[in-house]
Protein backbone atom coordinates (compact mmCIF):
# COMPACT_ATOMS: atom_id res chain seq x y z
CA UNK A 1 0.00 0.00 0.00
CA UNK A 2 1.41 3.51 -1.05
CA UNK A 3 1.83 5.85 2.00
CA UNK A 4 -0.56 9.04 1.88
CA UNK A 5 0.86 11.77 0.41
CA UNK A 6 0.26 15.12 2.65
CA UNK A 7 2.53 17.94 2.40
CA UNK A 8 3.44 19.00 6.11
CA UNK A 9 4.95 22.82 7.16
CA UNK A 10 7.14 22.21 10.17
CA UNK A 11 7.27 25.83 11.67
CA UNK A 12 9.32 26.78 14.76
CA UNK A 13 9.74 30.56 15.74
CA UNK A 14 12.32 32.40 17.59
CA UNK A 15 13.31 35.18 18.78
CA UNK A 16 15.62 35.96 15.28
CA UNK A 17 13.40 34.58 12.85
CA UNK A 18 12.21 30.99 12.79
CA UNK A 19 13.44 27.77 10.88
CA UNK A 20 11.15 25.37 8.83
CA UNK A 21 11.19 22.27 7.05
CA UNK A 22 8.84 21.14 4.57
CA UNK A 23 7.62 17.46 4.05
CA UNK A 24 5.89 15.25 1.89
CA UNK A 25 5.20 12.06 3.34
CA UNK A 26 6.73 10.62 6.80
CA UNK A 27 10.70 10.74 6.88
CA UNK A 28 10.32 12.40 3.06
CA UNK A 29 12.19 15.62 3.74
CA UNK A 30 11.67 18.25 0.67
CA UNK A 31 12.78 21.54 1.76
CA UNK A 32 13.79 23.20 4.36
CA UNK A 33 15.37 26.59 5.80
CA UNK A 34 16.15 29.26 8.47
CA UNK A 35 14.82 33.02 8.27
CA UNK A 36 16.78 35.73 9.83
CA UNK A 37 14.58 38.46 10.54
CA UNK A 38 15.55 42.35 10.57
CA UNK A 39 13.39 45.24 11.09
CA UNK A 40 9.74 44.99 11.82
CA UNK A 41 10.01 41.12 13.38
CA UNK A 42 6.27 40.66 12.98
CA UNK A 43 5.58 41.95 9.39
CA UNK A 44 8.62 40.51 8.27
CA UNK A 45 8.23 37.33 9.54
CA UNK A 46 4.64 37.50 8.41
CA UNK A 47 5.43 37.81 4.83
CA UNK A 48 8.06 35.30 4.78
CA UNK A 49 5.76 32.93 6.13
CA UNK A 50 2.59 33.65 3.87
CA UNK A 51 5.64 33.32 1.16
CA UNK A 52 6.39 29.62 2.02
CA UNK A 53 2.64 28.98 2.49
CA UNK A 54 1.80 30.01 -1.25
CA UNK A 55 4.68 28.34 -2.74
CA UNK A 56 4.30 24.93 -1.10
CA UNK A 57 0.95 24.93 -0.28
CA UNK A 58 0.84 22.41 2.58
CA UNK A 59 -2.22 20.84 3.62
CA UNK A 60 -1.28 20.57 7.20
CA UNK A 61 1.24 23.09 9.46
CA UNK A 62 2.67 22.34 12.40
CA UNK A 63 4.42 24.19 15.34
CA UNK A 64 5.07 23.57 19.04
CA UNK A 65 2.56 24.69 21.17
CA UNK A 66 3.49 28.30 22.86
CA UNK A 67 1.10 28.91 25.26
CA UNK A 68 0.66 26.12 27.97
CA UNK A 69 1.82 26.60 31.70
CA UNK A 70 5.44 27.14 31.86
CA UNK A 71 6.07 28.36 28.56
CA UNK A 72 9.25 30.40 29.00
CA UNK A 73 8.40 32.13 25.47
CA UNK A 74 8.26 35.66 25.13
CA UNK A 75 4.94 37.60 24.32
CA UNK A 76 5.92 39.10 21.41
CA UNK A 77 6.65 35.30 20.19
CA UNK A 78 2.91 34.24 21.89
CA UNK A 79 1.49 36.88 19.72
CA UNK A 80 3.32 36.49 16.44
CA UNK A 81 2.74 32.19 16.89
CA UNK A 82 -1.31 33.51 17.23
CA UNK A 83 -0.98 35.45 14.14
CA UNK A 84 0.55 32.48 12.13
CA UNK A 85 -2.17 30.28 13.64
CA UNK A 86 -5.20 32.53 12.11
CA UNK A 87 -3.28 32.89 9.04
CA UNK A 88 -2.99 29.41 8.25
CA UNK A 89 -6.55 28.84 8.70
CA UNK A 90 -7.78 31.44 7.12
CA UNK A 91 -6.05 29.82 4.38
CA UNK A 92 -7.60 26.26 5.17
CA UNK A 93 -5.13 24.69 6.12
CA UNK A 94 -4.67 22.06 9.34
CA UNK A 95 -2.82 23.86 12.58
CA UNK A 96 -1.11 20.81 14.62
CA UNK A 97 0.39 22.46 17.70
CA UNK A 98 2.46 20.16 20.12
CA UNK A 99 3.91 20.65 23.88
CA UNK A 100 7.16 19.78 24.21
CA UNK A 101 6.39 17.10 26.16
CA UNK A 102 4.23 15.54 23.10
CA UNK A 103 7.28 16.61 20.72
CA UNK A 104 9.73 14.31 23.19
CA UNK A 105 7.34 11.43 23.41
CA UNK A 106 7.92 11.11 19.28
CA UNK A 107 9.21 7.37 18.71
CA UNK A 108 11.95 8.66 16.35
CA UNK A 109 13.10 11.24 19.14
CA UNK A 110 13.48 8.42 21.75
CA UNK A 111 12.02 10.71 24.67
CA UNK A 112 14.89 13.66 24.31
CA UNK A 113 14.09 16.41 26.57
CA UNK A 114 16.45 19.29 26.00
CA UNK A 115 16.69 21.12 22.57
CA UNK A 116 20.07 19.61 21.99
CA UNK A 117 18.79 16.72 22.48
CA UNK A 118 16.09 16.95 20.43
CA UNK A 119 18.45 18.64 17.69
CA UNK A 120 20.70 15.57 17.96
CA UNK A 121 17.63 12.67 17.84
CA UNK A 122 16.45 14.80 14.59
CA UNK A 123 19.53 14.82 13.14
CA UNK A 124 19.98 11.17 13.47
CA UNK A 125 16.71 10.75 12.09
CA UNK A 126 17.22 13.09 8.75
CA UNK A 127 20.84 12.68 7.45
CA UNK A 128 20.44 15.34 5.20
CA UNK A 129 19.95 17.54 8.22
CA UNK A 130 23.00 16.48 10.42
CA UNK A 131 25.42 18.91 8.71
CA UNK A 132 23.77 21.82 9.76
CA UNK A 133 23.09 20.36 13.53
CA UNK A 134 24.86 23.44 15.76
CA UNK A 135 27.12 22.49 18.26
CA UNK A 136 26.57 22.04 21.84
CA UNK A 137 27.24 25.76 23.53
CA UNK A 138 27.74 26.67 26.82
CA UNK A 139 25.01 27.67 29.10
CA UNK A 140 26.23 31.02 28.94
CA UNK A 141 25.92 31.79 25.51
CA UNK A 142 22.33 32.26 23.46
CA UNK A 143 20.72 29.28 21.76
CA UNK A 144 22.25 29.06 18.33
CA UNK A 145 19.99 30.15 15.54
CA UNK A 146 20.17 26.98 13.80
CA UNK A 147 18.32 25.54 16.42
CA UNK A 148 14.92 26.39 15.05
CA UNK A 149 15.52 23.97 11.95
CA UNK A 150 15.84 21.34 13.90
CA UNK A 151 12.50 21.83 16.58
CA UNK A 152 10.66 22.75 13.32
CA UNK A 153 11.35 19.50 12.06
CA UNK A 154 10.75 17.94 15.18
CA UNK A 155 6.89 19.40 15.41
CA UNK A 156 6.54 17.67 11.73
CA UNK A 157 8.25 14.08 12.84
CA UNK A 158 5.59 14.42 16.13
CA UNK A 159 2.72 15.12 13.85
CA UNK A 160 3.06 12.15 11.23
CA UNK A 161 3.65 9.92 14.68
CA UNK A 162 0.64 11.07 15.61
CA UNK A 163 -0.99 10.13 12.52
CA UNK A 164 0.43 6.78 12.36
Amino acid sequence: MKPKRTIVLGLHLSSRGFGWVLFEYALSLVDWGTADIRGDKKVNTLSRIEALLTKHRPAVLTLERHDGIGSARSERIRQLHRAVVKHAETRDIRVQCYSRVEIGQTRQLNGARTREEVAAAVANCLHVLKPRLPKPRPIWVGERSGMSLFCAAACALTYFDAEQ
